[in-house]
């Protein structure tokens, strides 16, 4: 005797929309993370025109005076800035640091630079 087994069974079914179901998943996961990694990408690069926009005419100029300014990024106000000089012990230079932070979430978005120029007050 011959069976006819011309159709699928409902585990046959229900094991191919399992592994669809499970194929689906990983996609959105892969979509969102990368979606996520872009909108990280987008505030470094902003952050790095911050600080250039910022430092760049102390850096042009070569002086700083001893003390601090802040401020908040003219094409963007979610991207806030400020910038500490003091004196170095025993020199001319002043110690620049240069923060830039996001107000939304300042604790985890804050990326510093320091370098040093000279003192304004010794150049005049």
């Amino acid at each position: 005797m011959r069976i006819d087994r011309r159709g699928f069974l409902l585990f046959e079914v229900m094991v191919s929309i399992i592994v669809i179901a499970v194929g689906l998943t990983l996609i959105a996961r892969s979509y969102a993370s990368s979606k996520n990694a872009i909108g990280r990408s987008r505030d470094y690069i902003k952050t790095a025109v911050v600080m250039e926009e910022v430092l760049w005419p102390y850096e042009e100029k070569g002086i700083m005076a001893v003390g601090s300014e802040s401020g908040k990024y003219s094409e963007d106000e979610n991207f806030a800035w400020t910038v500490n000089s003091e004196p170095e012990q025993d020199s001319t230079l002043n110690r620049v640091r240069l923060e830039v932070y996001q107000k939304k979430d300042p604790e985890n978005t804050r990326y510093f630079v320091t370098t040093f120029l000279n003192n304004e007050q010794e150049e005049e």
